[in-house]
């Protein structure tokens, strides 16, 4: 699969499902649990991002599980923002993203520096599913993955 640009690869990965509103709303915002507080760079987290829907502003999606490295929290504009770096996958290798969209350059998404990404809480939330110091082995992670939405 060849994607127009990284947003768009971002999107079809994480695969944003609905979310009922008696879901979202037993989901406390993020900055209110304490213990997130206590997150340093270096830190894994295992988080599903929700969103508002971009066909109805009303309802709320959420993604699929998001295994990665945490780096900071800032303000962006009176939003509190948080910025993680998401490992690469092995079965990213066999898509594409245009790099180049006027001599039409594909290359293969494992072969592109890995980007910070944000969330910010203005309008999003995450769950968060998991947290470590070190990174977490196979069992930790099905273990929080019970947790999910």
């Amino acid at each position: 699969m060849i994607f127009n640009n990284m947003e768009e690869a971002r999107d079809w990965f994480l695969n944003y499902k609905s979310l009922d509103e008696e879901s979202d709303n037993k989901i406390p915002f993020f900055w209110d649990d304490l213990g997130n507080h206590k997150w340093k760079f270096g830190d894994w987290i295992l988080i599903q991002h929700i969103k508002s829907d971009e066909d109805d502003n009303k309802k709320r999606v959420i993604s699929r599980p998001i295994l990665a490295i945490f780096t900071n929290l800032k303000i962006w504009d009176q939003a509190l923002v948080i910025n993680f770096v998401q490992q690469q996958r092995a079965w990213m290798f066999s898509h594409k993203v245009t790099t180049n969209l006027e001599y039409g350059i594909n290359m293969h998404i494992c072969t592109l520096d890995d980007e910070i990404e944000a969330i910010q809480f203005w309008t999003d939330n995450i769950k968060v599913l998991g947290h470590w110091k070190n990174k977490p082995s196979i069992g930790e992670i099905k273990k929080a993955l019970d947790k999910k939405i």
